[in-house]
């Protein structure tokens, strides 16, 4: 005979369940809305999903990644760091905050941020390239 605790868990389970398939398929809408170039729909479904306390680094990434585009570094900063804070081993994320640092005129951190998304994947073409720019602007040419 199941008991009233056992109907709590099962009803819990099931509202996890829906909640999680509920975040998925607007975070399906927010990549597919990205990729297809419709940043402003895009853009909503990221900001629903972060005020609603999703937790995904990419949401975070991708979002910055907007914030970017329309001009907004410092917000676009703080929320790459929210998605390195989520998974600290996602060279892209490091790689889209060296950029980030880099227009706001933090080379130095920029190029610590870059150094660690080489360090995480040494093949990374665009990595190594946005660290010879930070290096040339920081007038290290040797390297």
């Amino acid at each position: 005979m199941r008991g009233f605790g056992d109907q709590i868990k099962s009803k819990k389970k099931l509202n996890f369940y829906l909640t999680e398939k509920k975040y998925h398929q607007i975070l399906n809408e927010a990549l597919k809305n990205h990729s297809t170039g419709n940043i402003t729909e895009a853009s909503k479904y990221y900001q629903y999903l972060i005020k609603d306390g999703f937790k995904d680094e990419r949401v975070f990434n991708n979002y910055g990644m907007i914030l970017i585009l329309l001009g907004k570094l410092k917000e676009a900063e703080l929320s790459i760091r929210k998605a390195i804070e989520l998974n600290p081993n996602n060279e892209a994320s490091y790689l889209n905050l060296g950029g980030v640092l880099n227009d706001l005129g933090k080379l130095k951190e920029a190029e610590i941020v870059i150094r660690k998304a080489i360090k995480l994947k040494p093949d990374l073409a665009d990595a190594h390239y946005n660290l010879g720019y930070v290096l040339i602007e920081l007038g290290n040419l040797q390297e």
